[in-house]
């Protein structure tokens, strides 16, 4: 049925028809099963499957102050939730972005809490972002964070779902954080380490967080935005491959 359904998308596209041109008819089986693959793999949502990301984290996940209660709990709705999710509709047809965030959460709770999110449903991505709570309300080791982010990792994997990791956003009302002394740069190391894209929210943040802040902790309307088009960048990076990207490698298939 998928073949079938592939071959239908292959003729719908103008950069492919040429595939029904050629004469060859085992160069033609050929090129159809190559490039029928590639949507497999590479793009899901051809079939009308739906690509499932979930968020995951404390209140910057959560979308604070602009999401009601304490908890995502799964819905799309949040701080930078539906920005991302309108991100990959324009350039993926579909997806759909949960919110799993929690305020006031640190990251000790979260290795606990990410196994009943796994469960939930199938994701093909988790986006990770914990620990400015560890570092205040009860404060711990950058490197406790560190090996917490770890387990999570692990954790994911284990459910087949891939994980990627973002690096804190700044705390300009907690200047003694070591955000960008410690925790950051074992957050760096950690994803290079465990081979995860990581998404450097600090980086793409620090310079402008006059704007993107009203409280210097969580990001307004405008950072939340932000926070969208990063972990979009990075979830490209991470092979959420487009009909824009495939396209080219099509092209190249069909060349004599």
């Amino acid at each position: 049925m998928r073949i079938s359904m592939n071959i239908k998308l292959i003729r719908s596209l103008k950069c492919c028809k040429k595939i029904f041109k050629i004469k060859n008819p085992f160069k033609r089986e050929l090129v159809i099963i190559v490039v029928c693959s590639f949507f497999y793999l590479f793009c899901p949502n051809a079939y009308g499957e739906t690509l499932a990301i979930a968020t995951f984290g404390d209140s910057i996940t959560l979308g604070y102050p602009y999401f009601p209660g304490q908890r995502g709990n799964g819905s799309r709705d949040g701080g930078y939730q539906p920005f991302l999710e309108i991100l990959l509709q324009a350039r993926q047809g579909r997806g759909q972005v949960f919110n799993y965030g929690v305020g006031g959460e640190s990251s000790s709770s979260g290795v606990n809490r990410i196994s009943v999110v796994l469960q939930q449903k199938q994701f093909s991505y988790m986006l990770l972002l914990e620990g400015t709570n560890d570092l205040s309300v009860r404060p711990v080791s950058s490197q406790t964070v560190r090996d917490n982010l770890r387990i999570m990792i692990e954790k994911c994997r284990a459910r087949g779902v891939e994980p990627l990791v973002a690096t804190l956003t700044p705390d300009w009302g907690s200047r003694y954080k070591p955000i960008a002394s410690k925790t950051n740069p074992l957050i760096r190391e950690l994803a290079e380490e465990q081979g995860v894209v990581l998404c450097d929210l600090y980086l793409e943040m620090v310079n402008d967080w006059e704007n993107l802040s009203d409280d210097e902790l969580h990001p307004n309307r405008s950072g939340y935005r932000k926070m969208a088009e990063v972990w979009f960048a990075a979830l490209i990076q991470a092979g959420v491959l487009t009909y824009g990207d495939i396209v080219p490698i099509f092209n190249l298939l069909l060349m004599d």
